[in-house]
């Protein structure tokens, strides 16, 4: 699955898609996308997601 359509599952299924986003392996790379420009990651403080997860 491409980066682009993964960012777009996410975006449309967050906050539960969230929870395999932060486990999955290359995390790392995916924070490091936050907040650029054309990232498809929704820009959420943490803390939001911590009683969800």
């Amino acid at each position: 699955m491409n980066k682009r359509r993964r960012m777009q599952i996410l975006q449309l299924r967050a906050p539960l898609a969230f929870a395999t986003y932060e486990k999955s392996p290359d995390v790392s790379v995916r924070r490091s996308d936050l907040g650029k420009p054309g990232s498809h990651v929704i820009e959420v403080p943490e803390a939001i997601f911590a009683d969800g997860v």
